[in-house]
């Protein structure tokens, strides 16, 4: 089976240089329909020859290494979650969901989000058994600390099965996004001065605790290793002393 393109942030600039073709080859089709005979004809717009990255099978390496991590931080986020919720919340925040149920609103929609983190670990866990007895959960270890184990185990086939591993992947990627929101951990960045080898902006970043940079502008993602790498060969090129920290 053919791989797809990866849908991390990896291809983050060629789905928009894909869009802004796709935008511009609509205006063309628009010019030359509204086109006078007498009028010149409008430049059509040259395709993208950006190539994007293609995932093994759906998502690439890196992006795989990625949210491996993220799925690993859950239990952490969890707990830093669980640790600093009152109890008594009547105010919902901006990530809580809206629903049409006419039941009144959880004391605290921190404990709801474990809930529901809760179910998704089990629902995936499910799926990768192929079955769906209830495992024994909780006992020596709380059940998100035992089910992420588990799946952090079972992840390389998880993230590589065709069937489910974009789903897969997205929902781990958003539920981590949604917890550091609230749990308001990891949210430093550490700007990196080297411009990105890929489209050449000086938007590189690192995350806090993270063991990649990202382009922000981008979406390419490299390894400390490569990131490293990078700097000596601009030293080298600029004929300084290697010096990776200074970057």
């Amino acid at each position: 089976m053919p791989s797809e393109i990866c849908r991390g942030p990896c291809n983050a600039r060629y789905r928009r240089a894909q869009a802004d073709y796709t935008a511009a080859l609509s205006d063309w089709h628009t010019a030359r329909a509204a086109r006078h005979p007498d009028d010149p004809e409008p430049a059509r717009p040259d395709p993208v020859t950006l190539r994007p990255w293609d995932g093994a099978p759906v998502w690439c390496p890196r992006c795989q290494a990625q949210i491996r991590r993220e799925l690993a931080e859950l239990d952490d986020l969890a707990s830093i979650i669980t640790a600093t919720a009152d109890g008594h919340r009547t105010a919902a925040d901006s990530d809580t969901r809206v629903t049409r149920s006419p039941a009144p609103p959880s004391p605290s929609p921190a404990a709801d989000d474990i809930d529901e983190l809760a179910s998704m670990l089990r629902g995936w866990e499910s799926a990768a058994r192929g079955e769906d007895p209830k495992p024994r959960r909780g006992y020596l270890a709380t059940e998100i600390t035992t089910t992420v184990s588990w799946l952090v185990t079972h992840y390389d086939p998880m993230i590589t099965n065709p069937d489910y591993a974009a789903d897969f992947g997205t929902e781990i990627r958003a539920w981590h996004k949604r917890l550091a929101r609230r749990a308001k951990a990891g949210t430093g960045k550490t700007p990196r001065h080297l411009p990105c080898p890929r489209c050449q902006h000086r938007a590189l970043c690192q995350d806090q605790g993270a063991d990649y940079i990202e382009c922000l502008n981008c979406g390419r993602l490299m390894s400390m290793d490569e990131y490293d790498t990078e700097v000596e060969e601009q030293h080298r090129r600029q004929n300084l002393p290697a010096s990776p920290a200074a970057a």
